[in-house]
């Protein structure tokens, strides 16, 4: 299996690749001149720029400066992109403990300043620790969380980056159609950026994705365009890693020889960028291809030098990598007792990053080396150990196959409502340009011929038709609303006509069961219930949408009109008879007698004019 690393020259959201010598000159010479404001700050900002991939101590020096004077200052936002830049100098040396906890300040200053592009970057840098670290899921989240939430939201070239570490961290699960579906989406991006440098690291990627599932000639055909794109930029970091990848390419394909000069040039790319994690994969590379040719010893050397530098990464998955395939190689030359030793540790190193391929495979081969010793017991328990990780490799992989069908089923589904939404958005467009355009021959009708006049009189006609359908529309819906208005109103005055019945039940059970409890509390209850302000406001939502602004002319005209003469009012309006009224409210027939006669003086109403026209009219 390949193996690939997030070499990341992020810096506040966009790639850095150093500054020339006379610029850095022109900079020192301002910082040491300039006083202690927000112009130092940025000045400090670009002179660790400057310095953070050719002379990294430099660069600390300049982050530590620039966070202490940003403190000074209590320049906020300052502070934030110190924290981030001083977490990229721990990021670059390896230290993902420092690195993270730096990164987890900036965030949390970047979220109280609600400064969403400084969040994104932030869990970015997050995300990428994660993925150092093994923590997939939770570099995923963080990854999904910003394509979600922040939309496009920063620089175009951040946009992308979720993209691009998502795509990894779906390679190191093994989601590869996922981890595909990413790198493509951000090497379309990439493209209509013109950005080639970044593009060349989306290829790359590609390149390894294609590797895992062993589609061996498009693995070479993408890692080699990204190899000649970084020769051409001088990357030689990340030039090393495709390299690293294409060399692991020939060892599958059992060129050895190829496979081998490659890997050589990897091994010496990444030892002068000082890239450790990558020298000591490409170092466990060459041993394994080396041993391939019979070249014992000297793969064993290499291997050797794989492990210190894994160890002075302190990459645990590396480490136990190194172990498993120098004990392979000890297994292979008759050396079996040492062999068992490196298999330990690495089971050692894999169970403390939870890496159950790692552990299979020290399994599987410490199983040969037992066998070889005639040890058949042990030999035997091994190869039990590896033969249930094999199955439950099994399973998960079954398991990650069903989860990402599903997760890419649901994106091509989110994807296609928003294709419709930018059709139906189209679609309105030009409708609205075809609106203008009959607008425009209906004015020019009017010095123009006969000829045109007849268009315009076509567009005023279409025109018509069409608010003709709009008004049906809503008519239809207002006819709609008004049976909702009826049904709900219906409902009050039959809940309220069913609980008075079961009301005076319960009085009659009360006088003959003495006066119980129980029937004092059930009369409550619905006393309670016929009272209940929740209906009567479900009630005035639905009779506002109908007859608008009717409680707002109502307290205009007849401002001493209470609450409930409202209610009185608003059923008047629906035309209902006066016993329907009283069963809604909840009152005698005679009671809402009373209440129109109080209404009517109120209204000022004489005699001979009725108080339902008068309500209809408002």
């Amino acid at each position: 299996m390949k193996f690939f690393v997030l070499a990341m020259m992020l810096l506040l959201g966009f790639v850095c690749v150093g500054q020339d010598h006379s610029t850095v000159d022109s900079l020192m010479q301002a910082y040491q001149t300039l006083p202690d404001d927000t112009n130092k700050v940025h000045t400090l900002h670009r002179l660790l720029d400057g310095y953070m991939y050719n002379d990294v101590e430099k660069a600390k020096r300049f982050a530590l400066e620039r966070l202490a004077l940003a403190k000074k200052l209590n320049f906020e936002s300052g502070i934030a992109n110190s924290y981030f830049t001083l977490g990229n100098y721990y990021y670059n040396i390896n230290r993902l403990d420092s690195a993270k906890i730096l990164y987890q300040n900036s965030q949390a200053t970047y979220v109280n300043l609600n400064m969403d592009w400084g969040i994104r970057m932030a869990n970015q840098q997050l995300a990428a620790v994660e993925y150092e670290l093994g923590n997939f899921d939770r570099a995923i989240e963080l990854l999904t969380l910003n394509i979600e939430e922040f939309g496009d939201i920063g620089k175009p070239k951040t946009v992308v980056l979720d993209y691009q570490i998502r795509g990894m961290a779906n390679t190191g699960k093994g989601n590869y159609n996922l981890a595909l579906m990413d790198n493509l989406i951000a090497l379309r991006l990439l493209e209509a950026l013109n950005d080639s440098l970044r593009m060349a690291d989306a290829l790359n990627s590609l390149g390894g994705i294609e590797g895992y599932l062993e589609n061996f000639e498009k693995s070479l055909e993408y890692n080699f365009q990204a190899l000649e794109i970084y020769t051409k930029k001088n990357d030689k970091s990340f030039a090393a890693q495709a390299l690293n990848d294409i060399g692991n390419t020939f060892y599958y394909q059992k060129d050895y020889d190829k496979a081998i000069e490659v890997l050589k040039q990897s091994v010496y790319l990444a030892n002068e960028t000082k890239s450790i994690n990558l020298e000591s994969s490409a170092l466990t590379n060459l041993g394994k291809c080396l041993a391939a040719i019979d070249q014992y010893d000297e793969a064993l050397e290499v291997l050797s030098q794989s492990l210190v530098l894994a160890k002075k990464g302190g990459n645990k998955k590396k480490i136990s990598e190194s172990l498993n395939q120098k004990g392979i190689i000890l297994n292979q030359i008759n050396r079996p007792q040492e062999a068992i030793t490196c298999f330990k540790d690495a089971m050692s190193f894999a169970d403390s990053t939870g890496s159950i391929a790692t552990l299979k495979t020290s399994y599987l081969n410490r199983s040969k080396s037992y066998a070889s010793m005639g040890d058949f017991y042990n030999a035997y328990e091994d190869h039990q150990k590896y033969a249930a990780l094999n199955d439950s490799i099994f399973n998960n992989t079954k398991s990650q196959q069903i989860e990402e069908l599903k997760v890419i089923y649901e994106t091509e589904k989110r994807e296609q409502q928003i294709a419709q939404q930018q059709t139906e958005i189209a679609l309105f467009e030009e409708r609205e340009k075809l609106s203008n355009l009959q607008k425009w021959f209906l004015g020019a009708s009017l010095g123009l011929s006969f000829l045109i006049f007849g268009l315009g009189y076509y567009g005023v006609r279409q025109k018509i038709k069409r608010n003709r359908l709009e008004k049906e529309k809503v008519d239809a819906e207002l006819a709609f609303k008004k049976k909702e208005l009826t049904t709900h109103a219906l409902h009050l005055a039959k809940k309220n006509e069913v609980l008075e019945q079961v009301k005076r039940k319960a009085k009659e059970l009360k006088t003959a069961e003495n006066g119980m409890l129980g029937y004092q509390q059930l009369i409550q209850t619905i006393n309670f219930d016929q009272h209940d302000d929740n209906n009567w406001e479900n009630f005035t939502q639905y009779f506002e949408q109908v007859h608008m602004d009717f409680s707002k002319n109502v307290a205009y005209r007849y401002p001493e009109v209470t609450k409930n003469e409202l209610r009185l009012m608003a059923l008047l309006k629906m035309n209902l008879s006066s016993k329907e009224i009283a069963t809604i409210l909840n009152v005698s027939v005679d009671g809402i007698k009373k209440a129109r006669q109080r209404l009517r003086k109120k209204m000022k109403l004489s005699p001979e004019e009725s108080l339902e026209s008068r309500v209809l009219s408002l």
